[in-house]
């Protein structure tokens, strides 16, 4: 296995780790939305931790998505592509 392939290798595997962030976000946003055992005196829902819960969903499953199918941007960050001898341009004779 040559580094960038390595490289892309750990690149998904910190894609799991968001989706896994993410994922388990959801469960936090779910139990402040509905908590198991409400004290008595909220008589409301607590929709303001909703909105940064959601953020941090949607921030970190799109990242992981972004992740998981290789970030390509990233990888061409990390190993650019170098121009190969045979792709120069032809030279004119005179």
């Amino acid at each position: 296995m040559k580094a960038k392939d390595v490289f892309g290798v750990a690149v998904r595997i910190i894609g799991l780790a968001f989706l896994y962030h993410g994922l388990s976000h959801v469960t936090t946003a779910f139990g402040d939305l509905c908590p198991l055992f409400p004290p008595p005196s909220i008589k409301y829902l607590n929709f303001r931790s909703l909105i940064p819960n959601f953020i941090t969903i949607a921030l970190s499953l799109l990242i992981a998505w972004w992740m998981i199918r290789g970030a390509p941007w990233l990888l061409r960050l990390a190993y650019p592509e170098a121009p190969s001898p045979t792709s120069a341009p032809p030279t004119s004779s005179p």
